[in-house]
């Protein structure tokens, strides 16, 4: 049999008279047997992982095309198809036979978290998204003629913040008279 198709047997017009490759038989009269093959099928499991949904699994005939789609949750990005052994499958070859098994890969996005003292920037990182938001030390602010000043607080943020895109914090500071 030719690779990716299973022989199913041989026929004298529609009926089968064997399912076995090799037929023997008494040759009485002319007769004409026709070998059948059918197509195999391969299934194609996929699998999400996590932060996003993927679609495309089933059953397919032999060269049939198979579209795979993967589609990243918010804050993601999706990285790639991998195979059972964790190795990135860029392009599954014509020819090739098999069930496979693939999973999505995804990577957070990354955004800009900026803390601002004064209008300058005093500190700045990306974050992936959905990370819980790390503060800067409090900043400090020199006194002058007029005002001590004591940090307050980081305008916007409230404690166990994540990271949903490009974000920035600015310091708030209290004046005390002198």
């Amino acid at each position: 049999t030719k690779v990716g198709y299973n022989f199913v047997g041989w026929y004298n017009g529609e009926a089968q008279v064997s399912a076995e490759a090799t037929y023997t038989f008494a040759a009485t009269e002319d007769c004409t047997l026709t070998a059948k093959f059918t197509k195999n099928t391969y299934t194609v499991t996929v699998t999400p992982g996590e932060n996003g949904t993927v679609t495309g699994a089933g059953e397919y005939e032999l060269g049939a095309s198979v579209t795979l789609t993967a589609t990243p949750n918010e804050g993601y990005n999706f990285v790639g198809w991998f195979d059972e052994d964790g190795n990135q499958v860029k392009e599954i070859t014509r020819g090739s036979t098999g069930d496979i098994n693939l999973t999505a890969k995804w990577e957070a996005v990354k955004y800009l978290v900026t803390f601002i003292v004064d209008g300058a920037e005093y500190s700045s990182s990306e974050v992936a998204y959905d990370s819980v938001i790390v503060l800067p030390e409090d900043p400090t602010k020199a006194q002058d003629d007029k005002y001590t000043y004591i940090f307050k607080e980081w305008v916007g943020y409230t404690d166990g913040m994540t990271v949903t895109g490009k974000m920035e914090f600015s310091a708030k500071f209290e004046e005390i008279l002198r």
